[in-house]
């Protein structure tokens, strides 16, 4: 399988589960790795997974395991028992293999990773004005009044401190240069990272999101909901027409963003397909053998009270035979759908 580099702010933690001894042992391995998840990992109810009998089955075939035994192991585990129910975000890492319950190309024939988004310089005849930053690709079509803008910059967790930085902000940017009166078109169909720019979209104090803690060892011991509010920047008029572009390469950030996004405005339509869903902050764990466990320990939701770690369904789905037609098809519902607006 081939290897995707990407960065997501992790956790790092030396974990000791009760008095298990950490000895590099193939039992000790598999016993760390399924207290952990039993302890910590959120998503049990909502992926229907039978954790104990999990422990049953290859508790004894840890007990004398050869390395490629636990790889083996583990692989079953993570990309049969999660994989198969939909979670995006428990994986281990060692240098011998990565085994990831998804990952954004398993779904693409012959193993290929078909990047979505077009050069910037294609994205249609009429829009005649590029601008291209270092964390960002603006263009505008000044008859339609319409501006596309694709983030560069990806596979980020969302930083509330960076959200409120004053670093200079391409939204404030697009406002300032750009004319989008009829439309902003917004591209994370390669899963663009935009959740930080998420304040220039809209105006006053609103509730982006709620976080929920586990607070017991059960799997259903968690606290309340507590609501992260912030004060948007305004930077988009509340009467401009917004479209999202995804795919099921918009994960993780990707996903929180059109949550976010589509209930913060109420004139947000997202065109596309399903996204690849994500939505909780991950804790890396180092296991006795030194690889490292990688899952989601703590759940968000959007800000009418959906769980974000699911797939968001689009507004406009878009369907092709020829997945090499998929993003000039998607951009062209776009178009036609923000043309409709001004009938």
């Amino acid at each position: 399988m081939k290897k995707l580099f990407f960065y997501i702010p992790v956790f790092l933690f030396f974990y000791s589960c009760d008095n298990i001894i950490e000895e590099n042992t193939p039992a000790n391995v598999f016993e760390v790795f399924w207290r952990t998840l039993d302890l910590h990992y959120v998503y049990f109810e909502e992926r229907n997974i039978d954790w104990d009998s999990i422990y049953l089955v290859y508790a004894r075939q840890a007990r004398n395991a050869t390395e490629e035994d636990l790889i083996r192991i583990f692989q079953e585990i993570i990309e049969d028992f999660f994989g198969q129910r939909g979670e995006r975000n428990v994986a281990i890492f060692s240098p011998e293999a990565w085994i990831m319950s998804w990952t954004p190309w398993s779904e693409v024939e012959g193993d290929t990773i078909v990047m979505i988004s077009p050069n910037p310089w294609r994205v249609s005849e009429d829009f005649d004005e590029n601008r291209i930053e270092t964390n960002f690709f603006a263009s505008q079509s000044k008859e339609r009044r319409i501006v596309y803008f694709q983030p560069l910059r990806t596979f980020r967790w969302p930083d509330l401190e960076l959200m409120e930085a004053t670093v200079p902000n391409p939204i404030k940017f697009l406002a300032d240069s750009l004319d989008f009166t009829n439309g902003l078109i917004i591209d994370i169909s390669s899963n663009e990272h935009i959740a930080e720019l998420i304040l220039g979209f809209f105006s006053g104090e609103k509730t982006l999101y709620y976080l929920q803690d586990k607070t017991g060892r059960g799997h259903n011991d968690f606290g309340n909901r507590i609501p992260i509010r912030r004060r948007g920047m305004g930077y988009v008029p509340d009467d401009v027409p917004i479209v999202i572009l995804t795919s099921a390469f918009t994960y993780n950030s990707g996903n929180i963003a059109v949550y976010m996004l589509s209930e913060l405005r109420n004139n947000v339509t997202v065109i596309g397909t399903p996204t690849g869903g994500g939505g909780a902050t991950l804790r890396t764990v180092f296991l006795p053998n030194g690889w490292r466990l990688r899952f989601p320990d703590r759940k968000f939701f959007s800000s009418t009270g959906r769980s974000m770690e699911f797939s968001f369904q689009p507004d406009i789905h878009i369907e092709v035979e020829d997945d090499r037609e998929f993003w000039n098809t998607m951009f062209s519902a776009a178009l036609e759908y923000l043309e409709s607006l001004q009938r």
